[in-house]
């Protein structure tokens, strides 16, 4: 019988048997019946000695009478001991995969009509004990697995809190095989059923608090090919390029997860942070427009399309002075417009988000800037007035908001922010400058003369 199902049955053979005993030369042809025999007894020895023997007769039978029921049974219970008796469970492994080649290869022989009767005896008994045991293992290693990632997880924790370095090492070591152990189960878990997404989930945690993310991909990657779930496995590869430093990277997955939910804010959000770090500006523009039409008001994405027009505005201010030092002023023209314009946009942005978040001290900053930049000191002056209160010990905002009050000519104000600046910078020349001239202005000679003697000071 040279059926097709023969035929991978022979090959599986040859693959998952090399090495194992195999008579010496051609034994003689027996019935079905001994060969199926003779290897029951050597199994119920519980010899491993005699485990070989029994192969070798199981071998001769599929090699003169091709696949058969009982007989693949058979091997995948020697399988079966081989796995029980084993300790490592890197040596489990091999015998895992050969017991699920075996189980999979008595599936197909069941299936296959065109294998004698005979030969197909108690198929049901035989496909769903043994299908059983796939299931048996997946759950047991599956286990296994999540208590050792558990208990690496928690010794994680305790290791970054941990000052002492001896204690330190011994976390380290002890977090180290729990990981590894986390790592083989799900391995052996895998092989027992590999189209379960979770397995491949947990194994990539563990690769993580190894800091191996490059391991992680690759097995997400795998469970994405074998169990299809998308759902959960495509974000988890995303966020392993992103802790890579790979954002760009993480683009093809992000878009795939936003190709299957286009709602899905988080991932969107996620998206154009990546596009912002490999300078996919116009890419993240268009992803903000998006979050924006499902959130308008949306302050975070709001802040961000305001830092996109100063991007814009910082690319065409380069421009400028490039056609500018070229002497081409009809260009270097054009592209202060566009500054300007651009400058604009990011101020009402900014703008509005100060409005949605009037506690944001980095918000109210950049509002700040940008109207300081466009010459709209007076709104400059509500930005820099709020990280003031927000920040008081930031010296360069009071410096800031004592420029705008100088250039509005409201000298007392300005007074009162320089003085915060040398509160803070008390070696600030330039600013000790600022208040001679104030003081002088407004007529603060005491304040003026303690100025001069600050000035000498610092420039002796």
């Amino acid at each position: 019988m040279k059926t097709l199902t023969r035929i991978l049955i022979f090959a599986l053979v040859g693959t998952l048997m090399g090495g194992m005993a195999w008579p010496e030369k051609k034994a003689r042809k027996l019935p079905v019946g001994a060969y199926i025999k003779s290897a029951k007894i050597d199994i119920l020895s519980g010899e491993f000695e005699r485990y070989q023997t029994a192969i070798a007769m199981l071998d001769s039978l599929f090699m003169y009478y091709g696949p058969h029921a009982e007989g693949l049974y058979l091997m995948g219970q020697i399988m079966v001991d081989f796995i029980e008796k084993t300790a490592s469970l890197k040596e489990k492994a091999p015998y895992l995969e050969k017991m699920v080649a075996y189980i999979d290869s008595l599936d197909m022989c069941c299936g296959n009509k065109k294998i004698k009767k005979s030969y197909r005896k108690d198929c049901k008994e035989f496909t769903v004990f043994s299908d059983s045991l796939k299931v048996k293992y997946w759950r047991e290693f599956l286990n296994a697995g999540i208590n050792h990632l558990s208990s690496a997880e928690q010794l994680h924790k305790d290791f970054e809190a941990q000052a002492d370095s001896s204690i330190r090492s011994y976390l380290e070591k002890d977090l180290e095989t729990n990981v590894d152990n986390a790592i083989e189960n799900m391995k052996l878990a895998i092989i027992a059923t590999p189209d379960s997404s979770r397995t491949y989930l947990i194994i990539d945690k563990a690769y993580g608090l190894k800091g191996d993310y490059k391991s992680g991909i690759e097995w997400l990657q795998k469970g994405l090919e074998r169990s299809g779930d998308s759902s959960t496995i495509v974000p988890s590869i995303a966020y392993d390029y992103i802790q890579l430093g790979d954002y760009c990277g993480a683009i093809p997955y992000y878009k795939a997860r936003v190709m299957r939910n286009p709602d899905d804010v988080i991932t969107l959000t996620n998206l154009s942070i990546c596009y912002n770090n490999c300078n996919m500006y116009d890419s993240a523009m268009g992803i903000y427009h998006r979050i924006l039409t499902a959130q308008p008001e949306n302050a975070e994405v709001i802040t961000n399309v305001g830092l996109y027009y100063n991007t814009k505005a910082r690319m065409a201010s380069d421009s400028a002075s490039k056609y500018q030092n070229e002497e081409n002023r009809e260009l270097a023209a054009a592209w202060r417009d566009r500054r300007k314009e651009a400058f604009d946009s990011s101020r009402v942005y900014f703008r509005h988000a100060f409005e949605l978040k009037p506690e944001d001290a980095y918000v109210a900053d950049q509002y700040g800037v940008v109207c300081a930049l466009l010459g709209n000191y007076q709104e400059a002056v509500i930005g820099f007035t709020k990280v003031a209160k927000l920040k008081p010990e930031n010296s360069s905002n009071w410096l800031s908001l004592g420029d705008c009050h100088l250039t509005l000519k409201q000298f007392d104000d300005a007074i009162s922010a320089y003085e915060k600046v040398v509160e803070l910078e008390p070696d600030n020349v330039s600013v000790w400058e600022h208040l001679k001239d104030l003081y002088f202005e407004t007529g603060s000679k005491n304040k003026l003369a303690e100025v001069e003697k600050k000035l000498n000071e610092l420039k002796q």
